[in-house]
């Protein structure tokens, strides 16, 4: 009985040890430390609460949504707009269905 109760404290004690290595390991191997990190800057552009333009498949389902201005949405997606079937105007808001 000794000795199974031997066994069993050292295999606790086993996964302690274990357990603490990992850990230590673990902390030392991050590699988002505040002191290595550089700073990031992102320019946030205002954008439109609704988009200009939306295309969806034959199942409703929306494929894109485009934002800006129609005429220059319709200058940079021109291919794309021409083989579309216009659908719907809501205020500014466009819907295309894309075969």
């Amino acid at each position: 009985m000794k000795t199974k109760v031997l066994k069993i404290s050292l295999l606790i004690l086993a996964f302690v040890f274990v357990g603490n290595a990992y850990a230590n390991n673990h902390s030392k191997m991050n590699p988002y430390d505040e002191e290595t990190l550089s700073e990031i800057v992102l320019e946030i552009q205002e954008i439109e609460q609704s988009p200009t333009v939306t295309l969806i498949n034959k199942y409703g389902e929306v494929v894109a949504q485009l934002y800006g201005n129609k005429s220059v949405l319709e200058t940079k997606f021109a291919e794309t707009l021409e083989k579309a079937t216009f659908i719907l105007k809501h205020g500014d808001h466009h819907f295309y269905l894309i075969d």
